[in-house]
């Protein structure tokens, strides 16, 4: 508008203005508060487009994202698990060893679908004092469990959370000239069976090999089965049953000459939840 309205009569709010055209006249019937109506001249022009500018719409900072399959999960070890999964039968009993194939199976699913939960890993770090199996024992001092000239073989419990699944184990150490044995042993036993041959090896590392400064890393391993049923066997090992199993840890180390010496600083567990 070319001129500015006032208000004549605030009672009935009257708006009269200047006429200067016709295009701009001003009705002046009175009408209510909230009913204002006026004419606005159109101005040819006035309206411009606005120019697309790529790039300027951007994602909102801290907009979820769909999670992504995690690595490691193939379609191979899903198809393990599944064929791993038993059938169920009217009158067989269900047990923690089902549940827990069912679950795993379940969690590869959702790992694939991008679902899936990151496990915690926990680790256990054990001082290698060693119990005496035999008359070859480990010397042990200063934290370190020494063996020259000769021949060791020593024991350690282990007591490890129940239902846990057991990962990896890592021995840390050094090793001087030739050895013709340098092995730590994780195993376990049943708890009311008192012979050696109910004794099973859970995880096996070879250090007669290893640098003169080791930290040798290994996992739970199963050998001559298929895939499916190694997959059930690895699983069974890895699960700490503490109500039929006692666990511990053997050091086996036979030395090659006179001056070679075997020496474990540390032994650590990974296990998860």
């Amino acid at each position: 508008m070319s001129r500015f309205l006032r208000a004549t009569n605030i009672s009935g709010l009257e708006l009269t203005g200047n006429r200067p055209s016709i295009t701009n006249e001003i009705l002046t019937q009175p009408f209510n508060v909230g009913s204002m109506i006026g004419t606005v001249p159109f101005q040819p022009g006035s309206l411009q487009p606005i120019p697309f500018q790529p790039g300027a719409f951007q994602p909102v900072p801290g907009t979820p994202q769909a999670p992504s399959a995690p690595a490691g999960t193939s379609n191979i070890d899903l198809q393990v698990l599944l064929a791993s999964l038993p059938v169920a039968e009217d009158g067989h009993v269900i047990t923690s060893e089902h549940f827990n194939l069912l679950r795993a199976a379940i969690i590869a699913l959702a790992g694939q679908l991008g679902a899936g939960f990151v496990t915690p890993t926990f680790t256990q770090t054990l001082t290698p004092s060693f119990f005496p199996v035999s008359s070859n024992q480990w010397s042990f001092a200063n934290g370190v469990a020494t063996k020259t000239k000769g021949t060791a073989n020593g024991l350690l419990p282990v007591l490890l959370p129940d239902g846990v699944s057991i990962q990896k184990m890592r021995v840390i150490g050094e090793r001087k000239d030739a050895m013709q044995q340098f092995e730590v042993l994780l195993q376990r036993q049943p708890i009311a069976d008192a012979k050696p041959a109910s004794i099973t090896t859970l995880i096996r590392t070879s250090l007669a090999d290893a640098g003169a400064t080791f930290n040798v890393v290994a996992e739970v391993e199963v050998s001559g089965l298929g895939a499916a049923a190694a997959a059930v066997a690895i699983q069974d090992l890895q699960f700490v049953d503490n109500s039929k199993y006692k666990y511990f840890i053997v050091a086996n180390a036979v030395t090659a000459s006179d001056t070679a010496e075997a020496h474990i600083n540390t032994i650590q567990l990974e296990y998860q939840r």
